[in-house]
This record gives C-alpha cells, structure tokens and sequence, in this order.
C-alpha cells in the first residue's frame, strides 16, 4: 500500500510516523525502520523527536534515495555484490579514457588538449547520467544495437561514444550494470510476478526530496503491491497541492490572471518538483493521500507569507520604484 500523508509542518509528518511505528511495531524486534532522505541533518533531528516522545531512539536507518534503490536491485534481483560504475566521476575518467583513443574533438588545439577533453567529458557524463535516469529506454536500445529514440540525427555520435564505454568497461571486466538496464530487469520480474516479499522490508518512511528521480519513484509505486510505503509529503499549499508550474507562471488558482501572479525562481523549482508527484503518485488509483495541514499563527511576517501559500492566496509583484 502506498500512502502519502501531505503537511505542511515536518512535525506533523513526523508525529504520523510515530503514531505508525507505535501503534504497528514491525515483527522483527531487530529489523530498523528505514527512513529514505537525502540529509542526514534531518535524520538527526528525526532522532531527537522520537528520543522526546518514547525516551530513547533506536532502530532507525537512514538511506540516500540512490542507496535505497541501489539496496533493492541488489535484493529484487539477486545481485549481492552489485556495484555503480556508472557515477559521475567515474563516468569522466571512462569518457576520457576513449578520448585518448578516438578523435571526437577534432577542433581542439594541442596545447589545450587535455583541458578541451575534461571539459567535454565532464559535459558527457551529465548528459548520460540524464539519459540513465530520465531516458533509460534509450540507453537500453543502443545497448542492444537500435538507436530509433535519438531525436536528433546528427547526435549519433553520442551513441557511438556510449557503446565505446561499454567496451572499454567489458574489455577490462568490470560490472556494465547501470540503472537502466537494472530497471529494465526490475520490471520483467513485476511483469512477471516474480517478486519475492519475504526479502523486502515490512515498510519504509519516504521524506520528499529533490533527489527523487521518476524512475524511483516508479519503482516504489510497484513495490507497494508488497509492502507497506509511506510518503511524508512537505508542500506550503492546502487546496491545490501538486500544482503544476509551467513557463515560469504560478498556477495556484485558475481565476488569478497570469499578469497578477508573482514570479518567483524557488517557487518554481518546487512546483516542477511537486509535477512530478502529481504525475507519478496523486494520479495513480492506488494512492491513499491524507491531508494533514495546520494554519500558522500570524505572529510574524514569516508565518503571514506561509498562510499566503497556505490558502493559495495570490502574490502579486508590486512594482520596483
């Protein structure tokens, strides 16, 4: 089951998880409650609200979301010492190691050889560290010899350059396994029903996060058919929570004319990111959403911003003098 508690307090998305783990302690007094975030100061601070309710905080295990998926593959797919090759910094030094050996900067000078080639290779391993996780059909299909998904044909070179990595990483036999091609095999074995949930946790606490591809949270979607998923989600808005922000414009109420509307780089960073959740969970039907909200006391300018976007109100930019 995957259920998804919306606040905007993180103490009262805190104090639902505690009422979860005391009202349903797991079975196994020595399993951890795992908590998925990507800020061990949270964590800490995680730990010292539970130590204030009970006296002491024990059992909790904290994981980067990259960790926790790296952790179930290595689980769902029986791959115990399954590692990443593929990181950004390993993907520089591989992506260099072929510019050594093939002409991919024709136009470089000699003398700025060298800084030309980490330039480039640090531009590659961005981009195909992109293509992993937002286009890992793509990635799969040039592995497998097709190359249809390029939307540009003159970027076939980028294929090119992909399977010479590939190479290189076999021709000196290390593991080829990216998150790709491990989420293609995670896939055939729920298409195939060949999960095994005695080898999965009985459940685990999600804190919203940047760090939250849509490919993971597809794979929590699928899991939750076995175990117990529970999203603590942190979002300002009340009424239209997981809006969508497009073009730089705020849509928080259809009536607002675009004109009126405020703005604002960070608020559109969080509703691209809330997009995301609206796309991948709010949609889905098997999704128990649980509105948590408090209204702050307006005992300061703080508090008066965040009852603005408590209620949705409009922000209108006031002209510069």
């Amino acid at each position: 089951m995957f259920t998804v508690y919306k606040s905007n307090s993180l103490n009262i998305l805190l104090l639902k998880a505690y009422n979860i783990i005391q009202k349903k302690p797991l079975s196994n007094i020595l399993e951890k409650d795992i908590f998925i975030y990507d800020n061990k100061i949270l964590f800490q601070y995680l730990n010292v609200f539970f130590a204030e309710k009970i006296g002491i905080s024990a059992n909790f295990k904290l994981y980067h979301p990259n960790d926790f998926i790296w952790k179930l593959f290595q689980i769902i797919l029986s791959k115990k010492d399954l590692k990443n090759t593929f990181t950004h910094s390993m993907m520089i030094w591989k992506i260099m190691k072929v510019l050594d050996n093939e002409d991919f900067l024709k136009n470089s000078n000699k003398k700025d050889d060298k800084i030309q080639k980490f330039k480039f290779s640090f531009l590659m391993a961005n981009i195909f560290e992109q293509y992993i996780f937002y286009r890992p059909n793509w990635i799969n299909e040039w592995e497998i010899g097709k190359n249809i998904s390029i939307i540009d044909q003159n970027k076939k070179w980028q294929i090119k350059l992909w399977m010479k990595i590939i190479y290189n990483i076999k021709k000196t036999n290390q593991s080829i396994h990216h998150f790709s091609n491990l989420f293609y095999n995670f896939k055939q074995l729920i298409k195939e029903k060949k999960i095994k949930k005695k080898y999965l946790p009985d459940r685990f606490f999600i804190i919203s996060s940047f760090s939250l591809h849509p490919s993971y949270i597809k794979i929590f979607k699928k899991i939750s058919a076995y175990i117990n998923i529970y999203f603590l989600c942190i979002t300002p808005y009340k009424n239209n929570i997981f809006h969508l922000i497009e073009n730089n414009k705020i849509c928080l109420n259809k009536k607002i004319q675009e004109k009126d509307v405020f703005s604002d780089s960070l608020i559109t960073l969080w509703g691209q990111y809330e997009k995301i959740y609206a796309l991948y969970i709010i949609k889905s039907r098997k999704t128990k959403i649980i509105n948590c909200f408090q209204k702050n006391k307006n005992n300061n300018l703080l508090n008066i911003i965040k009852n603005d976007f408590f209620h949705g109100n409009k922000l209108i930019k006031k002209k510069d003098f």
